[in-house]
């Protein structure tokens, strides 16, 4: 047994609220340890010289609950300063700390959902459309929809004169469907039919095609059908 898990027999139920115990601790249950001290020999060597240094300091054996939670405490706060492990989780393991580093991963900073985006996002749910509708009906490719998905949630800021553009036209035609209907069933349902003056094709299906041209066709023909 080496030195450094002679050190941590306290840990495992000798010398520590078991004094009359002298029977030797099996291999086995040394193998989780020795690894633990391995992984977190390593991740130290990552810290500048002088985090290891406030590291080694700061660290001390735990002898009971409190004294836990302090080395917890100060774990945290150093490496909350470390440049180099940014993201990390402590696991108990035979009651001995092991750090595990791990991939840094920023949260989305989610900023205030702006008035169109609000009604982008109640337009989708009206018409019965599903998230990824919205490129189209903004004129983004398919495969801009995750940058389209968080400008929904309010991760992104919505830019580009063109989709504010056809927010302003989707909002108009929404206003007189509402106005003409004043149900949202029939509004659907009106939407999803072949119109004679359309040539016989369908407003959705026009305004899902995602062109400008389209977008436009459909908000003058509901303009013709509401006499605006």
């Amino acid at each position: 047994m080496n030195a450094g898990t002679e050190t941590l027999l306290p840990f495992l139920g000798q010398g520590q609220g078991q004094t009359g115990s002298s029977e030797p601790v099996p291999r086995s249950n040394l193998a989780p340890i020795e690894l633990g001290m391995r992984e977190r020999e390593a991740r130290l060597k990552k810290l500048s010289p002088y985090q290891a240094q406030t590291f080694a300091s700061e660290e001390r054996r735990p002898t009971g609950t409190d004294a836990w939670f302090s080395i917890l405490s100060n774990l945290s706060e150093l490496l909350m300063r470390s440049s180099d492990v940014r993201q990390f989780g402590i696991a108990e393991s035979q009651k001995v700390i092991v750090l595990v580093a791990g991939p840094t991963k920023a949260s989305p900073y989610r900023s205030r959902i702006t008035g169109p985006v609000k009604f982008v996002n109640k337009l989708l749910a009206t018409w019965h459309l599903p998230p990824e509708s919205a490129c189209a009906l903004l004129g983004f490719e398919p495969s801009r929809f995750a940058y389209v998905n968080d400008v929904l949630q309010g991760c992104e800021t919505l830019t580009g004169r063109d989709a504010k553009d056809r927010i302003a036209h989707l909002f108009q035609i929404r206003t007189l469907l509402s106005s003409l209907f004043q149900d949202e069933t029939v509004e659907n349902e009106w939407l999803r039919e072949p119109h004679d003056t359309l040539n016989g094709r369908v407003p959705m299906d026009l305004l899902l095609e995602g062109s400008m041209e389209n977008l436009l066709l459909v908000r003058e023909y509901v303009e013709l059908v509401t006499g605006r």
